[in-house]
This record gives structure tokens, sequence and C-alpha cells, in this order.
């Protein structure tokens, strides 16, 4: 059973799970921007630079994976000579 709210900053009409209870009274946008304005431009800054960070970590971790798959094809080859 959905619950429907409207939501006090926006006013937007939005819908929870009845099982989840009385909540906050604001959609997932608004819950979103009340937070980044909750953690400041620094921690705002610090949030970002992690996302970028982990988004860079995830790059790297793919190159590796592939680069350990040409090495090992590589090295099958090189056995078979």
């Amino acid at each position: 059973m959905a619950l429907e709210y409207t939501c006090e900053d926006c006013e937007r009409t939005f819908v929870r799970p009845g099982w989840m209870g009385p909540g906050p009274r604001v959609c997932k946008g608004c819950q979103n921007k009340r937070y980044l304005a909750r953690l400041g431009p620094e921690g705002r800054a610090r949030l970002y630079e992690r996302k970028r960070l982990r988004a860079k970590a995830s790059r790297l971790r793919e190159r590796i994976r592939l680069a350990r798959g040409e090495l090992q094809s590589v090295e099958a080859r090189l056995e078979a000579l």
C-alpha cells in the first residue's frame, strides 16, 4: 500500500510505501538539496572530490583488469611458440 504525499518545499506529489511509516514530507530531490545545503561549501567540495576520486579509481581498476587479460593472452601465445 503506497501513501501519497505533497512535498513541503516544491509542492510536488510523491509516493512512499506504506510500510515505511510517516517519514519526511519532502521529495527525494528536495531532501538532496537540504542535505547539500547542510553540508556547506567545504562539505560539498569534499563530497564531490570523493566522488571524483571514486570514479577515477574505478576507471583505473578497469584498465588494470584489461591489462591483466592482455598479459595473459600474450603469455599464452609465448608459451605456444
